[in-house]
């Protein structure tokens, strides 16, 4: 029986990560590129709580990932409550992709 390779699109972020080395800082930063390489966590439809990525980990997942849209995120250091959809957080993130 052939092993069935898992589907890449049905990989969650935190399985994205693996295979990622993110670089997460605890510096603050304001300019628009230094916001990229800023952490952000998400909170999933379950209410599960992965994280925290780095946008461009966000944005391959997103891209991926179908169920990606049902996902809010936040910058670290900042409150859940904040929490935007992802989309919205990765158009301001990467506003000319």
């Amino acid at each position: 029986m052939e092993m069935m390779e898992k589907d890449e699109n049905k990989q969650t972020p935190l399985e994205l990560r693996e295979k990622a080395t993110p670089v997460v800082t605890n510096e603050k930063k304001t300019s628009p590129e230094s916001s990229k390489s800023e952490a952000w966590h998400c909170l999933g439809p379950l209410g599960e709580r992965p994280g925290p990525f780095i946008p461009a980990l966000l944005k391959l997942w997103n891209e991926l990932n179908q169920g990606a849209k049902r996902y809010k995120v936040w910058r670290v250091g900042h409150s859940p409550e904040e929490a935007i959809p992802l989309a919205e957080a990765l158009a301001q993130l990467f506003p000319d992709e």
